[in-house]
């Protein structure tokens, strides 16, 4: 508000009453300053109160975080738990043997025939049409007739004195063995008692079941007189 030539105002004690008009007229004048300021203005509660809330949040992140942090712990824990037991059942069945190969899995097949002197050679293979499978050893052979009843005695090994490999047959695969058959011819006829054979009968090494291998060769009904040797399976 403006005011005019305040120092001619004419009253008793004028100086006293304008220098009093003065000081309120400025007053009056600035009113914003001092409201800025006072709004800048803390007291000692306020800011206690301030600090207390603050420090109050801040534990709740804390107690949050240790929580949450304690949940996912606790979850990676049973889940290595409940893994273990499955890794474990798996041992037993990958350290299992492999059982030796029976005649129901193998196919034989009779490769080659062949006469050497004063004998004859029979090649014969077994494929393994089942799991994986071990084979080692000399099979057990012999010849029998038209009724499946052997002709004279088995086949000797040879040799003999052979140390057996074993042999690990996956699905597909074969194993060989050669069997090798006198002729009955040599012998005194009445002695051998010759007699033609219809069937070659192979055992796998070890086994008591047999496949039977079609083969005509001469050979000798007693068994007193052998013409018939196999060696190892390879």
């Amino acid at each position: 508000m403006a005011v005019a030539s305040p120092i001619r105002v004419s009253m008793g004690g004028s100086n006293l009453h304008t220098s009093r008009l003065n000081r309120m007229s400025t007053t009056s004048s600035t009113p914003a300053p001092a409201r800025v300021r006072s709004n800048r203005v803390h007291t000692p509660l306020t800011l206690c109160a301030a600090t207390t809330a603050a420090l109050a949040a801040v534990l709740t992140l804390s107690a949050c975080s240790s929580n949450d942090g304690s949940a996912d712990a606790s979850s990676v824990a049973d889940a290595a738990v409940t893994a273990s037991p499955s890794s474990s059942s798996s041992t037993p069945a990958a350290a299992a043997a492999v059982a030796p190969c029976a005649a129901h899995n193998l196919v034989g097949t009779i490769e080659q025939v062949q006469g050497a002197t004063g004998s004859t050679i029979i090649d014969v293979s077994l494929r393994n049409d089942g799991p994986s499978c071990t084979v080692a050893g000399f099979p057990g052979v012999s010849l029998i007739d038209v009724d499946g009843s052997q002709i004279g005695a088995a086949a000797d090994r040879e040799p003999a004195s052979a140390t057996p490999q074993s042999l690990t047959l996956a699905t597909g695969d074969a194993a060989s063995f050669s069997v090798r058959s006198t002729n009955a011819l040599a012998f005194d006829p009445k002695e051998c008692n010759t007699i033609d054979s219809t069937a070659l009968k192979v055992y796998p090494p070890g086994d008591t079941e047999w496949v039977t291998l079609p083969l005509t060769v001469a050979t000798c009904g007693n068994e007193q007189i052998h013409t018939l040797f196999t060696g190892m399976v390879r």
